[in-house]
């Protein structure tokens, strides 16, 4: 160690400095941890006798002009210094330069300065005078300027992780794992290492390295202050949740809820939206587990599959929910179809309802007496009766209506039995006779019932020839009919579009046909002639669909999985009624959902709800003891070892009971009290790690921030 008259031939700018401060300033840069007596001794300097004060009291020559702060100045200037991160005495002497500037021009110090230089010699007076304060402070009252630096370690650290500076805290907030906390926490170690290590050098130069090694060993620091708390929170939680998850169960059900959340990325809020989305479309069986997600099944798993008491009433509960899974499906459907009716329910009421119109669109028709033409049906049958007989009558110029002169032909060629003769027959003899034609729209339109009545016969038993033999005729005359009367025009317009409806109830049934393309069945409905034949169609595509679905009704099978294929998530929720499509995706993904969640819970390998039962019934571990039986110890003591492990989680029967309430609950207004609790633990629990971390950062990285700077 150099001596005090080395130390000033090898630095002689500190000439304008006396002994005792040098003195003073050596010990407490470089040699703090020496005992200040001991320090002067080898530097070879002897301090001055301790003069009598006036009072009697004796002088420390050490102390600075200003005086002894005592212990609660001390505490109070080591708090602040450790809240600015160790630049408490640079803030302070900036903010003093006017006054020192002051001071330097009345006692004639600065005279002949630059105001540059005025400031500079201002800032380093109060920078010297705030050191030695603080240095002397230390010394004087070192339990105080210790506590002053824990609080103030504490207050920094703190206002970081609450005011989102800290890396490590927001890593957390995130959910990240343990090594980037970690990763995190050394970032703030850094941070605050090397900003204290910098606020400890002097120079330039001195503020660098103190800053490099601060942040070096500060960075390693805070690194570590995770994996400590980590690893004394995995020795220590064990022997705690033994004791305390049986007499106080809730907590620790809270936190697994928590868990849950955080891992499904839900909320609270957004749980409850769920809860109230599934209410009011019928599905109030949606419990929160379903809209947890798969870590909500997995720990309803838990529920189920082991002995507790809950495990049956959530056995029995998701076992009735899926047996109603068909019912609710059928319903989503049915609402989406736009009508409570079958599709042979519907086409019976449009019939109906296009026999009730008719009636009223062609009553005024059937009273009609203006004259209409008819030759033009009536030479069609002609045609078709007897070509011969046509073909002559046409030679001699008779008109379709003179009848008399194909008599005999006709008559000749009736000798054979023809069926489909007789029937243009019968219809040309509603428009005409030897002696008589039809000459009004009354007597036509009656005429053309009566042929109309022909066909849907001849249609319903089966007789196709007469069906087209009878076709033009019908065509013909009701081409005239409408030419003729306006009233007509409009009831047979009328008639067609109801009848179009009628025919599209099955033109839909045929679009649910499993061998039809979405494509073109996207396209044909959406060619339908109005909105009401599309909702016919509708009906008729749903009512399989929807049949289906009831039929699986009271057994354990996945009543949603037919309607959501890739094809039916293109079709569903274009034919289902305006306004229902969004509505029905969503019912059917939360029936799917509430089914993996039964599959979850009861599905699979029943050995685990074996061991389960044995262990309940019988008090005992029956898996521990068919491994001893085999002679496997290994084994018997690796399962016995893994119900221990699940009681030092603090996972006892009590807990799990808890954490299943919470987890079939379907009410949201129980459910938003349930988690909001659970939630505002999780939060309370990571905000104060958030805060110890901090503190702990802080006073580790500060205090090795410090003791890294150069000396």
């Amino acid at each position: 160690m150099p001596t005090m008259q080395e130390v000033r031939a090898k630095f002689p700018q500190y000439e304008d400095m006396s002994d005792a401060d040098l003195a003073s300033a050596l010990h407490r840069k470089y040699y703090a941890d020496m005992p200040e007596a001991e320090f002067q001794k080898r530097i070879g300097y002897t301090p001055p006798e301790v003069a009598a004060s006036p009072t009697g009291k004796e002088l420390d020559p050490l102390e600075p002009a200003s005086g002894d702060p005592g212990a609660l100045g001390t505490s109070v200037m080591k708090g602040g210094d450790s809240l600015l991160l160790g630049w408490g005495n640079e803030i302070g002497a900036a903010l003093g330069v006017p006054i020192e500037a002051a001071i330097g021009a009345y006692s004639g110090e600065d005279e002949g300065k630059s105001l540059t230089q005025r400031i500079k010699d201002g800032y380093d007076r109060g920078l010297r005078k705030r050191d030695d304060l603080m240095a002397y402070a230390e010394g004087k009252h070192p339990l105080a300027a210790t506590a002053g630096t824990v609080a103030g370690s504490v207050g920094a650290g703190s206002a970081m992780a609450k005011a989102g500076l800290s890396v490590a805290a927001n890593t957390m907030a995130r959910g990240g794992g343990l090594a980037r906390i970690a990763a995190g926490s050394a970032a703030d170690g850094a941070i605050m290492g090397g900003i204290a290590g910098a606020g400890e050098g002097e120079g330039i130069g001195g503020r660098l390295a103190g800053a490099r090694d601060g942040a070096l060993v500060g960075g390693l620091s805070g690194g570590a202050i995770p994996l400590a708390i980590a690893g004394a929170g995995a020795v220590t939680a064990p022997i705690r949740n033994i004791v305390t998850a049986r007499i106080t169960p809730q907590p620790f059900a809270d936190k697994a809820l928590a868990t849950a959340m955080k891992r499904s990325g839900a909320t609270p809020d957004s749980i409850v939206r769920q809860l109230e989305d599934a209410q009011a479309s019928g599905q109030d069986v949606f419990t929160v587990a379903d809209a947890l997600g798969n870590a909500g099944q997995r720990m309803l798993n838990v529920v189920t599959r082991t002995p507790n008491e809950a495990r049956q009433g959530a056995v029995e509960f998701l076992g009735r929910r899926q047996g109603d899974a068909g019912r609710r499906v059928a319903s989503a459907l049915t609402d989406a179809s736009g009508s409570p009716l079958s599709a042979a329910e519907y086409t019976r009421t449009l019939e109906k309802l296009r026999q009730t119109e008719a009636g009223i669109n062609y009553g005024p028709v059937m009273s009609e007496t203006a004259p209409i033409n008819v030759n033009a049906a009536i030479g069609n049958a002609n045609e078709r009766i007897s070509p011969l007989a046509d073909q002559f009558a046409r030679s001699q110029g008779a008109v379709p209506t003179d009848l008399a002169i194909r008599a005999p032909i006709e008559a000749g060629e009736a000798q054979i039995r023809d069926p489909i003769r007789e029937a243009l027959r019968t219809a040309r003899s509603y428009l005409a006779s030897d002696n008589l034609t039809v000459t009004n729209v009354s007597q036509a339109f009656r005429a053309k019932t009566n042929i109309d009545a022909m066909i849907a016969s001849a249609t319903a038993n089966g007789r196709g020839g007469e069906v087209q033999a009878l076709m033009p005729i019908q065509q013909a005359l009701d081409d005239a009919l409408a030419r003729t009367s306006p009233t007509y025009a409009g009831a047979r317009d009328a008639y067609k579009a109801a009848s179009a409806r009628v025919d599209a109830v099955e033109t839909g049934k045929n679009m649910a046909k499993p061998r039809t393309r979405t494509d073109e069945n996207l396209v044909a409905f959406e060619q339908l002639p109005d909105d009401a034949a599309r909702d016919a169609a509708r009906v008729g595509y749903f009512d399989p669909k929807i049949a289906a679905a009831e039929a699986s009704t009271g057994n354990m099978s996945n009543a949603a999985r037919p309607f959501l294929s890739n094809t039916a998530r293109r079709e569903l929720p274009a034919f289902a009624a305006p306004g229902t499509g969004d509505e029905l995706v969503a019912r059917l993904g939360r029936e799917q959902r509430m089914f993996e969640t039964a599959a979850s819970a009861t599905g699979g390998s029943k050995t685990a709800d074996n061991l389960a039962d044995f262990e309940d019934f019988a008090n005992f571990d029956p898996a521990v003891v068919s491994r001893l039986l085999n002679r496997d110890f290994v084994g018997a003591g690796l399962q016995a070892l893994t119900k221990m492990v699940n009681e030092a989680k603090g996972l006892p029967p009590r807990v799990v009971e808890q954490v299943a309430q919470g987890l079939l609950e379907t009410n949201p207004s129980a459910a938003r009290k349930i988690l909001t609790a659970a939630n505002t633990k999780a939060l309370s629990d990571e905000g104060r790690r958030n805060v110890v971390i901090g503190v702990l950062n802080s006073i580790t990285s500060q205090a090795v921030g410090r003791s890294a700077a150069p000396r």
